[in-house]
């Protein structure tokens, strides 16, 4: 297959990269096979290894050859299948590319991944990592630049409080407000500068749920609305936890600088705005959770949500409502009070499930 493998291991979060380089080593393979080829998509969590052999080993009779993605690899599991996986790593089919991928940061979590990383060279092995904070505002920058507006420097960080450090959700995101502020991208025009106002009118208008609106429940001490909103939130397909928990961390931390400012009452809008509370609507979200939590409250509140932001980047997706859920509990009802109780809880258990 001209100086291609037959399996790569593609790891890490930042699954917009990771995408693209996908696609672009389907490209790569399509040209050196030449000809079309048969492409798949698997997912450790509901297929079997042995389909993902089917498909290599067969073939195509019409094809030049196969192109198999497997998503969530960290999922393969049990002993047939871990058994499968060896004999296939150690003898791969011809013409067929296997592409296998985790959000995982390494290859030492799972020994699906163990198993993987053993047998495909460490050229055909990359880590896609989360940017830094400070790329993130440049990236959107670009991002909007490109789609024929621009975006003021206050809008873009109110933005970025809303997604999780991924450029494929960042820019699914971004061309939704793209749409909301009334851009057409499909002429190269630029209709305007989007600003803090129009980040408003998308987090409290758009009908969706976001860090923001999940917030709101939560100081309002409302437990049945948060796991409604985070049911929302995921059924939705396009979120993960991290992002979420980033921004209620963010939230707290304001709320809490606030509440250590301002121990007896509310503070006036300027004084809201010097702690960065400028939209009219967040600032009464802010005032009513000065009145709902006191001080040893949400300092609790904080250190908890940092513990739980751990835990989301140390858990698989699939868990990710879960802890959220346990995180309102502890938060709403409790406030912030007792141990982290997703430490005492199996990882395949679930104690709440939203909407139920």
């Amino acid at each position: 297959m001209n100086n291609m493998f037959p399996v790569y291991l593609f790891l890490g979060p930042e699954s917009g990269e990771k995408g693209a380089a996908v696609n672009r080593l389907l490209e790569q393979y399509r040209s050196a096979a030449g000809g079309e080829i048969d492409t798949y998509t698997l997912y450790g969590f509901e297929d079997s290894l042995s389909r993902l052999v089917e498909l290599a080993r067969n073939g195509s009779l019409f094809s030049a050859g196969v192109f198999i993605r497997f998503r969530n690899a960290e999922q393969i599991k049990g002993t047939g299948d871990l058994s499968l996986l060896a004999e296939y790593l150690k003898k791969p089919a011809e013409q067929t590319l296997v592409v296998f991928e985790s959000d995982e940061t390494s290859s030492q979590k799972t020994a699906s991944l163990k198993r993987i990383a053993a047998k495909t060279p460490k050229s055909a092995q990359k880590v896609f990592w989360e940017m830094f904070e400070n790329q993130r505002q440049s990236w959107l920058i670009n991002y909007i630049r490109s789609k024929g507006s621009t975006i003021s420097t206050e809008a873009a960080e109110l933005f970025l409080d809303l997604v999780q450090n991924n450029t494929e959700q960042m820019a699914h995101e971004a061309d939704k407000l793209i749409l909301l502020h009334g851009i057409s991208s499909g002429d190269g025009q630029q209709i305007g500068e989007i600003v803090a106002e129009d980040i408003e009118q998308y987090i409290y208008h758009s009908k969706e749920e976001n860090p923001f609106t999940i917030f709101k429940y939560v100081v309002e001490r409302d437990f049945s609305l948060s796991l409604e909103g985070l049911q929302k939130v995921f059924a939705a397909g396009d979120s993960m936890g991290i992002g979420i928990m980033a921004g209620l961390l963010r939230q707290f931390r304001v709320l809490l600088g606030l509440k250590s400012d301002y121990p007896r009452g509310v503070p006036s809008q300027e004084g809201l705005k010097k702690h960065g509370v400028v939209f009219k609507r967040s600032q009464a979200i802010f005032a009513q959770g000065l009145r709902n939590f006191s001080l040893i409250e949400l300092g609790r509140i904080v250190r908890l949500a940092g513990e739980y932001e751990f835990a989301l980047r140390e858990h698989r997706p699939a868990m990710h409502c879960h802890l959220l859920s346990l995180f309102c509990y502890q938060a709403v009802v409790r406030g912030g009070a007792g141990e982290v109780l997703y430490r005492k809880i199996p990882a395949g258990d679930r104690i709440f499930q939203p909407g139920a």
